[in-house]
């Protein structure tokens, strides 16, 4: 696990890797609801938005690739669209049948504060049996661990600079706030092809 404290308060900073996260994922294996939540975090999903996961805001993507994004309807800045592996999917689907739930059912529905818990509670039983540094692990970390993850799997940091370079912007943030779209469905298959997301 890597941790880093944080710049301005006490405490650290958490990222997961691969063994970690399945070790996480033990923790809740015989409960379908935290499984689901822990799962969603380490997609990109806040604690805050997973009343978000539910079988009617998935969005299957016009691609080869059976793919599919997760809708998050009114998250913390605004409306946007999550990759989803086809596990989650599946998980998210088996819980619904599971439970008899209508496709706009909300699968976790528990408050953020719960959540929060839950991956505080299982990290304190992780620090005492295998690591200390899991005692810093927190809900957010989950998220932090799945945008370095992503990150680095696909290696497109010199995207942005390129297309700057191409089209003459000076301006980072004019460029990405105000020219920069959402990504072609064929290549949001594509990228979560590489990602290892579709099975």
């Amino acid at each position: 696990m890597q941790i880093e404290p944080y710049p301005s308060k006490d405490g650290f900073r958490c990222w997961l890797n691969p063994s970690e996260e399945a070790l996480l994922l033990e923790q809740v294996e015989e409960e379908p609801e935290k499984d689901l939540a822990l799962r969603s975090m380490l997609h990109g999903l806040r604690a805050d938005e997973l009343e978000h996961v539910c079988t009617d805001n998935l969005r299957e993507l016009d691609s080869e690739d059976s793919a599919y994004k997760l809708r998050v309807r009114s998250g913390k800045t605004g409306w946007r669209e999550v990759p989803v592996s086809t596990e989650l999917v599946q998980r998210m689907k088996m819980l619904k049948n599971v439970r008899s739930a209508h496709a706009d059912e909300e699968l976790i529905s528990v408050h953020k504060g719960s959540v929060q818990r839950w991956v505080r509670n299982i990290a304190q039983d992780l620090a005492e049996t295998h690591n200390d540094d899991w005692q810093y692990l927190t809900a957010h970390d989950l998220r932090r661990t799945w945008a370095t993850r992503t990150y680095y799997a696909l290696d497109s940091h010199h995207a942005v600079d390129l297309i700057m370079r191409w089209g003459g912007w000076d301006s980072r943030d004019v460029f990405t706030q105000n020219y920069l779209g959402r990504e072609s469905d064929e290549m949001a298959a594509s990228m979560m092809q590489s990602l290892g997301m579709l099975g």
